[in-house]
């Protein structure tokens, strides 16, 4: 579950059945992991319990919620050199994995029986970025999901230079992904016909913009420039009721919802 307040200033935050609903992530920042009661509870059958924290829950305060199936059961996976700890929904093309570091290169497995296109990490215990993977982008750079920096090859060791297999995902010796005991939590997104797309695509400064094909309408799309600096971006259709879907969030801040015009 990821929940933002869409017209104040508050945090982002990002929980999940593996790590338990009263602990979150802050995708706007580098702070540790909190646990906290008062955002989102517990997972329920069709929805989740929020409390009364002013991030999730708030008097006439709107919000939005972005949520993915991540299977029923959480379970010991061995497939990589690291046990993890899995939740998997194959048929989605998603999967959330804990892991403990080992303070070097590993790898885990993730449970979808094909390859992710992309693969959100980030540290728990401590202060430190997020790191992304992209297919597009390449196992040699990453993206960093709460700064509006390029991708970058100042550091490589994020993902050992290898990307994800089918049953997979490499680590490097970076302390964002493989430092010493540290524990770590992870999103895995894989391609499914239909439902899910992951690509690039260069821009035109056109009115219209580029057409980008996906095969199927777009509820949720999320946007970052790759050879520059710049904010990451949010859209959906829940958000935006009309024909132009225009509002935007951006998960490196903690920015109230803006529209096009704000990021022409």
């Amino acid at each position: 579950v990821w929940v933002k307040s869409r017209a104040t200033t508050n945090n982002h935050i990002l929980t999940d059945a593996v790590r338990g609903g009263t602990k979150y992530l802050n995708s706007a920042s580098t702070g540790a992991e909190v646990t906290d009661t008062d955002t989102v509870r517990d997972f329920l059958q069709g929805g989740f319990e929020s409390g009364t924290d002013g991030d999730t829950n708030w008097p006439s305060r709107t919000f939005v919620a972005w949520n993915w199936n991540g299977g029923g059961s959480t379970v010991t996976n061995n497939d990589g050199s690291i046990s993890s700890q899995v939740r998997a929904n194959t048929t989605a093309g998603f999967s959330i994995v804990g892991y403990t570091g080992i303070n070097g290169a590993g790898t885990i497995g993730h449970g979808l029986g094909v390859a992710p296109r992309a693969v959100i990490i980030r540290r728990r215990d401590s202060a430190s970025d997020w790191a992304v993977f992209h297919a597009e982008v390449g196992n040699t750079k990453r993206l960093v999901l709460n700064s509006t920096a390029a991708e970058s090859s100042a550091n490589s060791s994020f993902f050992n230079n290898t990307s994800p297999t089918s049953t997979t995902i490499s680590l490097g010796s970076d302390a964002g992904t493989g430092g010493s005991t540290d524990n770590y939590i992870v999103y895995a997104f894989s391609e499914v016909a239909g439902y899910s797309k992951f690509g690039s695509y260069t821009g035109n400064n056109a009115n219209d913009g580029t057409f980008v094909f996906t095969g199927f309408s777009v509820a949720w799309l999320m946007v970052k420039r790759t050879d520059s600096t710049r904010d990451w971006l949010i859209y959906d259709s829940t958000r935006s009721t009309f024909n132009v879907i225009d509002d935007f969030l951006e998960p490196n801040q903690s920015t109230a919802e803006q529209t096009a015009s704000a990021n022409s």
